[in-house]
């Protein structure tokens, strides 16, 4: 077995500052996840606080033309684990998406947030949905 590649008898455990490549949406392939954190939280289990790194969600008054980064999405354990790949990278620095963490965290707490239980690929799409105007999460319904 190639290092870093998840064995299916003994999972690499997640673990904050890892990066990882993931079954992304077809048109970035490049895109990877970094984990935050790894918190078990009573009623939901094993929780992975991810980062999402190069995504194209487009969005007209980003100064890019388009959201790159989606600084802090929380999975189940098992959801996250079925969408990477392989561990490519440890060591990541997390500083920067303490912030996001920091907000679902309270909103979890006084019942106002939840857990992704889909694909990250899955995940992505509502966030580019809901940024379009397209999904159950947009302002426009």
């Amino acid at each position: 077995m190639h290092p870093g590649t998840p064995d299916k008898t003994e999972p690499i455990p997640f673990e904050p500052g890892q990066r990882w490549s993931y079954h992304s949406r077809a048109h970035e392939p490049l895109s990877t996840v970094v984990v935050l954190r790894v918190d078990d939280l009573p009623g939901h289990g094993e929780v992975v606080s991810v980062a999402v790194e190069d995504v194209e969600i487009p969005h007209p008054t980003d100064p890019d033309g388009a959201i790159l980064s989606i600084a802090h999405l929380p999975f189940a354990a098992a959801a996250l684990r079925g969408s990477v790949i392989r561990l490519l990278e440890r060591d990541v620095d997390t500083a920067e998406s303490e912030d996001g963490y920091r907000r679902w965290r309270q909103a979890l707490d006084q019942g106002e947030a939840g857990v992704f239980t889909v694909s990250v690929a899955e995940a992505v799409q509502f966030c580019d949905d809901a940024v379009s105007g397209r999904g159950e999460g947009s302002a426009s319904e």
